[in-house]
């Protein structure tokens, strides 16, 4: 069955999965927040230290803020392949028991409620997460630890005898606004780029569709003039000799024998000529090392993808002409599909150019791995195995 290149369902769209240079941008901004948020709940912490019933207990909360901020960065790391729902999960979780903690240090004797910096890490640790998660994911969360944390508030105001001043309910929503409000805002982020980059996938789909489309007509072409050439320098000049002559000896015979096997040779060569052979002679690479031709099984819109990333690989200034290789080597029960090339651009330079084809690639199951050994550059496409 073919692989079709299209986009992953709702609930599993992320936006790391649909741009993944996004994570290394990403990397740098949840660090940022990790260390605002824990001076935050830090600073919060000291300023309202005489309000404090049991020390041990907001020392264990600040201690599990930075344990849940510690993992949150730990898992968003760039060499990271993907930040799991589990992952998700363990930060909310020990955010959650941090907020938790600081409540019950405080509950006696906690005069403004508003003020703890329970309900900011919450959203805070949430929202980080929006390019790593879906979206409905992340408002889902936001509004279930939202709501729990508000019911601890309530019991809280309840039981503590400490008089707040305000109906309960309204104190309730004015700690839960912040938990819930800083999630529904990364994932109304997460899903508008989510959308801006489908509809940008889909035009450049129409693209790579319409290039697939000349190519293979450019490639018709030079399959016939190279059959039309080799009529011109064989076998034309061999028919008009005879027609002068007007008569056939014996060593026209031998050259009819030497000339019907070269156009033979040449026919089962073009018949037996790959995609992929195709693609190196279209962009003057190397012959491919491909004997079982495995590549075949590569869908079309694989092909269209490959097409256009080798496009771009042979046009950038820095390319080596001629560098181009092409192997099909085994890979689990499947095949991979490696490039090769000489390209003295920076790493990030390769990243970017190849970000959107790479993308488009892994959105249709196929696992590709982008490697970089200034100068040669690696491209290799895994198709089945493990």
């Amino acid at each position: 069955m073919r692989r079709a290149l299209l986009p992953p369902p709702l609930n599993e769209a992320t936006v790391r999965l649909w741009d993944p240079l996004s994570r290394v941008d990403a990397s740098s901004i949840v660090g940022a927040g990790a260390v605002w948020a824990l001076g935050y709940v830090v600073v919060l912490s000291v300023i309202s230290a005489d309000e404090i019933d049991d020390p041990v207990l907001a020392i264990l909360g600040v201690l599990l803020a930075a344990a849940a901020l510690g993992v949150l960065v730990h898992a968003t790391r760039p060499g990271v392949s993907s930040v799991s729902a589990r992952r998700h999960i363990v930060v909310i979780t020990l955010a959650f028991a941090a907020a938790v903690l600081a409540a019950a240090g405080s509950w006696s004797s906690n005069s403004s409620l508003r003020d703890d910096w329970g309900p900011v890490l919450l959203g805070v640790v949430t929202m980080l997460l929006a390019v790593h998660r879906p979206p409905r994911e992340l408002a889902f969360s936001g509004v279930v630890v939202g709501v729990q944390f508000a019911f601890v508030v309530l019991l809280q105001a309840a039981t503590s005898g400490v008089d707040y001043g305000q109906p309960l309910a309204v104190l309730a929503l004015q700690v839960m606004v912040p938990a819930i409000a800083l999630p529904l805002g990364g994932a109304a982020f997460g899903s508008s780029l989510i959308a801006a980059l489908a509809r940008w996938q889909a035009s450049s789909s129409s693209a790579h569709r319409a290039e697939a489309a000349g190519l293979d007509a450019g490639i018709a072409r030079s399959v016939q003039q190279g059959h039309v050439s080799l009529l011109n320098a064989e076998v034309v000049p061999f028919l008009s000799g005879l027609l002068e002559r007007d008569a056939v000896g014996p060593g026209d015979r031998v050259a009819a024998q030497r000339i019907a096997d070269s156009v033979r040779r040449h026919l089962l060569e073009d018949a037996d000529r790959s995609w992929l052979d195709a693609l190196l002679v279209e962009y003057g690479g190397a012959a491919v090392d491909d004997p079982d031709r495995r590549s075949s099984a590569v869908p079309e819109e694989e092909r269209a993808v490959v097409r256009a990333l080798m496009r771009l690989l042979v046009e950038q200034p820095e390319y080596e002409p001629g560098s181009l290789r092409a192997v099909v080597l085994p890979h689990g029960d499947g095949f991979a599909v490696r490039f090769t090339a000489v390209a003295h651009a920076s790493e990030q330079q390769v990243q970017l150019a190849a970000a959107p084809y790479l993308a488009a690639l892994r959105r249709g199951g196929t696992e590709v791995l982008l490697e970089q050994d200034a100068p040669r550059v690696a491209v290799q496409l895994n198709h089945g195995g493990d």
